[in-house]
């Protein structure tokens, strides 16, 4: 039988010894979790499903933990007739017995933006108070969520907020808030006005220069004149360091988690003989940067310096207008690209 989360700052309820080092804290901070609690992750056995982890978390004083005896039930979100994100929140009702449960509060649009203006978002505390912990992507008419961006907060020692995504900007409000997202430090402050704003006050991760090495080991057949192929079936090459840089691979693409100057460079080897337009293509962030081969058999080399955002994707892709259907062969001597970030 499921038991109740202990919500340690409860009303009329004392605060347990063991409970008092994590609630003390954790109290100066409005919202918070600890360690990977209340992650919202895909439940593919519901349609449209959506499961929130267990663990111990925070808001407006009440220090909840669910545990394997009471891990918060998942559920599906609403089918639209065009894409919707859906804000995820821990909403905890003081009415006594006092209750945290999550619910989702749907956009009225398609943007990824917080409905922090809708009447179901509610931050009343004391009565009844929600915090976002995830922004999660509808597509039209899906039967499974897509993109889940994390809106969570960590509490360091010094007090000091860390966050994963700058959406978190939207919900924080109280000027002086200080939070790292992705290696930079915002602080909101205010502008000649007077109004809030957000403002960079520092970086905190420096241009370690993380280095991705790919050599193709499977052919990929292109045909002419179509879409640009993306090209994949790479093994890390010499000098590769892995996704625990911060660029991340599957599938033939590599996902940035932090902004900065990145350097991209590669080549992409044709076979058959026949003199044509060939091209080798990065498609980075939204943009794709071409370089070009005339004539016959031989390699395109291609190489771009870039700025890309945090989430930016890259690809490495080939395109060929022979008349005919050409081959990059599986050569990992040929046919390679390499990604490195220089600076922030």
């Amino acid at each position: 039988m499921a038991t109740e989360p202990i919500h340690v700052g409860a009303p009329l309820q004392p605060v347990p010894a063991n409970d008092l080092p994590d609630w003390m804290a954790n109290a100066s901070a409005r919202f918070g979790v600890i360690g990977d609690a209340w992650k919202v992750t895909p439940q593919s056995s519901i349609v449209r499903g959506i499961q929130i982890a267990p663990g111990t978390g925070w808001s407006d004083g009440i220090l909840s933990t669910f545990d394997d005896t009471n891990v918060p039930q998942p559920f599906g979100l609403p089918v639209s007739t065009q894409a919707r994100w859906h804000m995820v929140c821990s909403r905890v009702d003081w009415q006594d017995p006092l209750t945290r449960t999550f619910h989702a509060i749907p956009s009225t649009n398609s943007s990824m933006a917080l409905p922090l203006n809708s009447p179901d978002f509610v931050r009343k505390p004391g009565e009844r108070a929600d915090w976002p912990i995830a922004l999660v992507m509808v597509p039209q008419n899906a039967m499974n969520v897509s993109t889940i961006v994390d809106l969570r907060l960590w509490r360091g020692d010094n007090g000091w907020l860390m966050a994963k995504s700058e959406l978190v900007e939207q919900y924080l409000t109280r000027p002086g808030t200080v939070v790292e997202v992705n290696g930079k430090l915002r602080r909101l402050g205010w502008d000649a006005n007077g109004f809030p704003l957000w403002q960079t006050i520092a970086y905190t991760d420096q241009a370690d220069q993380p280095f991705r090495h790919f050599q193709k080991y499977t052919a990929t057949d292109i045909k002419s004149g179509g879409q640009y192929t993306n090209l994949h079936g790479f093994t890390t090459g010499p000098g590769d360091q892995g996704d625990d840089t911060g660029l991340s691979y599957n599938a033939g693409t590599v996902t940035v988690s932090r902004a900065g100057l990145y350097h991209l460079e590669g080549s992409v080897r044709y076979i058959g003989g026949i003199n044509a337009d060939k091209f080798a293509a990065f498609f980075a962030d939204g943009q794709r940067y071409r370089g070009v081969l005339n004539g016959a058999t031989g390699s395109v080399n291609i190489s771009r310096t870039l700025y890309l955002n945090a989430g930016a994707q890259v690809t490495l892709q080939g395109w060929q207008d022979s008349g005919s259907t050409l081959r990059v062969p599986a050569d990992p001597d040929l046919t390679y690209w390499t990604i490195r970030r220089l600076s922030r």
